[in-house]
């Protein structure tokens, strides 16, 4: 009886992980100019600027006393493109092209704030990007009855506050509000435009 309940929990693990995994194709990795300088490394454990408003709210509390601004923007240009092998269903017709490159080019900004509000509460505010893709390929395309244009923008705006226990030891806390828009159309005609 033990070895099946650790069977299903370990089961239930692993289901719950991929669910998450699957939504990271929209993720915008570049989330502050310090964390793309180190390639990300130890990004949440690592308060070296305002940025770590998004990554760690408890960061805050180890920055020099003051206030602190971070800004970036990074320019993005991804890639998509489509190479036929053997296409059947919706790929197969009406089109008979590859769609040409579906990546273009995107600004990803992000603005952090960071003020001390006692020595040991801490304060911080962020603007930033975390989801976004888009793909438009050219129309006679094989795949255009599935999708001509996808895209999906977000805008984030986060606060937090933080409390310093030790010099060891701070907690931190956050909200966020998000903003997410999509844009789908196909060859059919049929666009819809979400706005959750």
């Amino acid at each position: 009886m033990k070895q099946s309940i650790v069977t299903k929990a370990a089961a239930a693990a692993l289901i719950g992980a991929s669910a998450q995994a699957m939504a990271g194709g929209f993720a915008v990795g570049t989330q502050s100019g310090s964390g793309t300088g180190n390639a990300f490394a130890g990004g949440a454990a690592a308060a070296e600027d305002a940025s770590t408003v998004w990554y760690n709210p408890a960061g805050m509390s180890y920055l020099p006393a003051g206030k602190h601004v971070a800004i970036a923007g990074h320019v993005v240009k991804p890639s998509f493109k489509f190479q036929n092998a053997a296409s059947s269903g919706a790929f197969a017709a009406p089109g008979t092209g590859d769609g040409g490159d579906g990546g273009d080019w995107a600004f990803v900004p992000q603005a952090f704030f960071v003020t001390d509000l006692t020595p040991n509460v801490t304060f911080g505010a962020a603007l930033n990007v975390p989801f976004g893709l888009k793909t438009d390929y050219d129309s006679g395309w094989r795949g255009q009855l599935t999708a001509l244009k996808s895209e999906i923008k977000s805008v984030n705006l986060n606060a937090a506050m933080a409390y310093k226990v030790s010099e060891h030891f701070a907690v931190g806390l956050g909200i966020s509000w998000q903003k997410l828009a999509a844009e789908l159309s196909s060859f059919a005609g049929a666009a819809g435009v979400a706005d959750i």
